[in-house]
């Protein structure tokens, strides 16, 4: 919540208008608003995430998205993290809408957008609706894991469009993935450094 001396959580609370986050004409920013609030330990109930989720249900498109592949499936992640909270708007069918409408995008190669990042949003997506990306195959088998790594370089990064345009933002957003992590990833000490920890502070 704090930074640099600052209150993230109030500040964007601040720029709760409208029953929205940020601008108006932009969706990105109340998608990820809502994901910011959730892994800030902020209630479902709170009215800048709960206005803020019937305002992004109510600017999904015809189609089921939300602009694309990559917002689309960030949607998702917070609509399922909001359900998942006990959120009081039921967002099953726009949920189910989002879901159909990644299933028909998946690309020749098993991903999404032929790309790393959209294929990792997708993952995520796809772990947060509970299912297992291994069986979302196309017609020819491939899944999404066949894509992600088709972009992974012998140096360990991954690429945008090929496994040579490698970049530490590209890898960055395949590791959650990768680890089957959907968003909001909130950091929780795991066993081996709890367990690390514990032994360093009986040495002293």
């Amino acid at each position: 919540r704090s930074f640099a001396d600052h209150n993230l959580v109030a500040l964007l609370r601040s720029r709760f208008r409208n029953r929205q986050l940020g601008e108006e004409y932009l969706v990105n920013d109340d998608i990820f608003g809502i994901l910011a609030l959730l892994a800030a330990g902020e209630p479902p109930g709170a009215r800048e995430v709960r206005e803020t989720v019937i305002t992004l249900v109510g600017n999904q498109s015809a189609d089921g998205s939300w602009g694309g592949l990559d917002l689309t499936a960030a949607a998702i992640q917070a609509l399922r993290a909001y359900a998942a909270r006990d959120g009081t708007t039921d967002v099953t069918e726009p949920v189910a809408r989002a879901r159909a409408f990644l299933r028909t995008r998946q690309d020749r190669f098993g991903g999404f957008g032929e790309n790393s990042a959209t294929t990792s949003w997708g993952i995520q997506a796809i772990i947060a609706l509970g299912e297992d990306p291994g069986a979302w195959r196309t017609a020819d088998g491939a899944t999404p894991w066949d894509a992600l790594l088709l972009y992974r370089n012998a140096s360990g990064g991954f690429g945008w469009r090929t496994n040579d345009d490698v970049s530490a933002f590209m890898t960055a957003y395949a590791v959650p993935a990768l680890l089957g992590v959907p968003m909001p990833v909130t950091t929780r000490p795991s066993e081996t450094a709890r367990a690390s920890l514990t032994a360093a502070s009986t040495t002293r």
